[in-house]
């Protein structure tokens, strides 16, 4: 990601999880692989470790159960 949560790699793994090819999630905004529910609370998640930095037990995203496939 850079610092303004778009992502800017991926591995094959993060494809298969989502069912996107390479080319369909380079480039887009994390938050856009998000389920629309929790679109805001992750934005503002997503704000915080980019600012801060991760801290353990601080915050936690399922992110399993939060992404929306294809």
């Amino acid at each position: 990601l850079d610092q303004e949560g778009f992502i800017i790699d991926c591995n094959t793994r993060l494809q298969t999880y989502l069912r996107y090819a390479r080319s369909e999630i380079i480039g887009k905004r994390l938050v856009e692989f998000i389920h629309p529910d929790e679109r805001t609370n992750a934005s503002n998640l997503l704000k915080d470790v980019l600012v801060k930095g991760f801290e353990y037990g601080k915050h936690y995203i399922p992110f399993n159960a939060l992404h929306q496939h294809k």
